[in-house]
């Protein structure tokens, strides 16, 4: 399984790099963003399978960045770049660790906080690698105008749900419902069958998401029908939305 995930980060890592290249040298346009898009969306549902939760919570946001330039929603400066290139560096690094040296946790939060920001509209002036004690003084600038729409975030739920990918999901889902988005789509397509785990969590993310102010419109899709038998059956067909194929 390892070797099959490396073989995927062979694969999708140049994309990345050769994108985010490209888009310095003001070579690159919609086509070379949406390969990165769905690079990072591969990265993500890969390592969400081995259970690597920090090259998952690295590869979801950095694909929210790339869904918002995609959608005309932010501007990829090269400032902006060089913080999706910071990005790149820490998926290296989680992922093969002889690639550099270890990734610590506040630098993990620092660049998850540097690439949150990103998305939002606004680019950090410090960079990711910060000491975590400054992360929440990091200063920041408009990339856009004072109206930034909110992205549509897509959440691939893993194929098995264990301890380790359920807190991962969990997490990843109750990170992109702080973001406010007006929509949120789930990705079944891996699911095969749910477990009692699974339906807690969703359970739970279905009240978290009911309960802010204003609630996203879920939506599901990838349903199998014997995923979408159960979901009915639970009381979550409607909350969560009906299948789009």
């Amino acid at each position: 399984m390892l070797e099959l995930f490396q073989a995927e980060m062979d694969t999708h890592i140049p994309v990345l790099n050769e994108g985010l290249l490209a888009l310095e040298k003001g070579q690159a346009g919609a086509q070379e963003i949406e390969a990165m898009m769905r690079a990072a969306h591969s990265i993500k549902g890969a390592a969400r399978i081995v259970g690597i939760e920090p090259a998952v919570r690295v590869s979801h946001v950095m694909e929210d960045c790339f869904t918002a330039a995609k959608n005309g929603q932010i501007a990829l400066s090269s400032e902006a770049v060089d913080t999706l290139l910071e990005g790149v560096d820490a998926l290296q690094r989680i992922c093969s660790p002889a690639s550099g040296d270890p990734l610590t946790e506040s630098s993990l939060a620092g660049l998850i906080q540097a690439l949150t920001t990103l998305k939002s509209g606004q680019i950090p002036v410090k960079t990711a690698h910060a000491p975590q004690e400054n992360v929440e003084a990091v200063e920041t600038r408009s990339l856009v105008a004072a109206t930034v729409h909110r992205d549509e975030p897509s959440v691939t739920l893993p194929a098995v749900f264990d301890e380790r990918t359920s807190e991962s999901l969990r997490r990843e889902l109750l990170d992109t419902l702080s973001l406010g988005p007006a929509r949120i789509e789930l990705d079944f397509g891996q699911v095969a069958e749910l477990s009692a785990c699974a339906l807690a969590l969703l359970v739970s993310f279905a009240n978290e998401a009911a309960g802010v102010r204003l609630a996203p419109v879920i939506e599901s899709r990838g349903l199998r029908p014997a995923v979408d038998c159960v979901l009915q059956t639970a009381g979550l067909g409607a909350i969560l939305g009906r299948a789009k194929g």
